[in-house]
């Protein structure tokens, strides 16, 4: 594994879910599935969840769907731009 190649077998259905997703990117399969996972691996996934907790145990607010819902498509933009910036 040092030197980064990983072999991984997907079933048929992922297989194909995978292809459509990295041509509908605009980006080779393998440089599709490496960004898909260097992106997992930044992504600290409770530390959100963590703070909002704090918040809400300190204060006693909590997040509404509605800034929790304009985050979400924030975040999606953001990747989606970051895709199509790679992708050329």
């Amino acid at each position: 594994m040092s030197d980064g190649e990983v072999r991984v077998t997907l079933d048929d259905q992922t297989a194909r879910r995978l292809e459509d997703a990295a041509r509908a990117a605009g980006r080779p399969v393998e440089r599709f599935v490496a960004d898909l996972i260097a992106d997992r691996l930044d992504e600290d996934r409770f530390s959100e969840a963590h703070a909002a907790f704090e918040v809400y145990d300190r204060d006693g607010l909590g997040r509404g769907a509605k800034d929790a819902m304009a985050e979400f498509v924030r975040r999606v933009a953001s990747r989606t731009s970051q895709a199509r910036t790679a992708g050329d």
